[in-house]
């Protein structure tokens, strides 16, 4: 590895032994190096005069608190298992599998988590060591922050981004490049402008998204912000139709410094154990129809929950803030997916 000086045009040499391609990184920490063979396994960074040691893990991402997502350094290649390094700790992130840093949003860490034997996974939100949600998306082993969207940088001859406020991908065509990668994403901006930031998408259209992977019509709360709600998709429960397992629908609420206000799950009809709630107060009036049933459930397991049946949907609304009026509230301003 040479370090060349642009003003003077001299060159040095300031690692001599070993071939380095990919595990070569420029961070806010500094310009970095990352080894998979002991005994000096992990990273290195160079402080202007010499390397020194920073992890045993190797080095993908940091911010300028000093937050840093690592993988394992022996896998020799971009995903492994995640550490995320804070304070001078590192704790793993990745519970088994294989996954891709892909960005560091305040307390958030981004990763995408591999599907064994697919060109797909999914990506994977983590707040505090714990998952806080999984969004369905293409291939997307690395990514570049630009404004609050993670551009994929492996995402084959589409462009692909992950946004950041939406919890949603974004997909665009490259037409003509079939064969392709998009290696590099560029801010579109001129003259000195600024990216514009791009609208949050509805929360009907995120809805209507997932619609098809549901086996029952959904649910749409009336009164939230596109840009405090996140939509995703799981499985859970039973289908009594299929007698598999029942595709369930998220919907998160939030406030503005993006902590849980409600959870919203919806399900087909007869999916889900809350019937079998023995406290449960009955024939709570969502809206005018007294259709409803309501636990004061301790915040511990979730806090209070209103849920009923609407058509062939389960809907269930918990908060661990808001009391039974504020549930009843959002319950009664949902409507059918038109």
């Amino acid at each position: 590895m040479l370090l060349w000086d642009l003003a003077s045009g001299s060159t040095r040499v300031i690692r001599p032994d070993e071939p380095l391609t990919f595990n070569v990184r420029w961070t806010v920490l500094g310009l970095s190096i990352s080894l998979t063979q002991s005994p000096q396994s992990g990273t290195l960074i160079w402080d202007g005069q010499s390397w020194n040691r920073y992890s045993p893990h190797a080095l993908w991402l940091a911010d300028a608190s000093g937050r840093a997502l690592l993988v394992e350094a022996g896998t020799g290649n971009l995903g492994g298992r995640v550490w995320e390094r804070s304070g001078g700790q590192e704790l793993a992130l990745t519970p088994s599998g294989t996954e891709y840093p892909l960005g560091i949003d305040g307390d958030r860490a981004i990763v995408w988590r591999d599907t064994p034997f697919t060109n797909s996974g999914v990506v994977v939100v983590y707040r505090g060591q714990r998952e806080e949600r999984e969004v369905p998306g293409g291939l997307c082993l690395a990514a570049q922050q630009i404004d609050r969207w993670l551009v994929c940088t492996t995402s084959g001859s589409a462009a692909l981004a992950y946004s950041l406020d939406a919890n949603a991908f974004a997909q665009q065509p490259i037409t003509g490049l079939a064969r392709f990668y998009v290696l590099v994403a560029l801010p579109k901006s001129g003259q000195g402008s600024t990216p514009t930031a791009t609208p949050p998408v509805s929360v009907e259209a995120r809805i209507r998204a997932e619609a098809p992977s549901l086996s029952f019509r959904p649910l749409v709360p009336g009164d939230a912000s596109a840009d405090r709600v996140a939509v995703t998709s799981r499985s859970g429960g039973r289908d009594p139709r299929t007698g598999g397992d029942a595709r369930l629908l998220q919907i998160e609420l939030t406030d503005q410094v993006g902590a849980l206000l409600a959870l919203i799950i919806e399900g087909p009809a007869g999916c889900c154990l809350d019937y079998a709630r023995p406290d449960a107060i009955p024939n709570v009036s969502i809206g005018a129809r007294p259709i409803g049933h309501y636990d004061n459930v301790a915040v511990a397991f979730g806090g209070p929950i209103v849920w009923w049946v609407d058509g062939d949907a389960y809907v269930a609304v918990s908060s661990p803030v808001l009391g039974q009026d504020e549930l009843l509230r959002i319950a009664a301003s949902m409507r059918a997916l038109p």
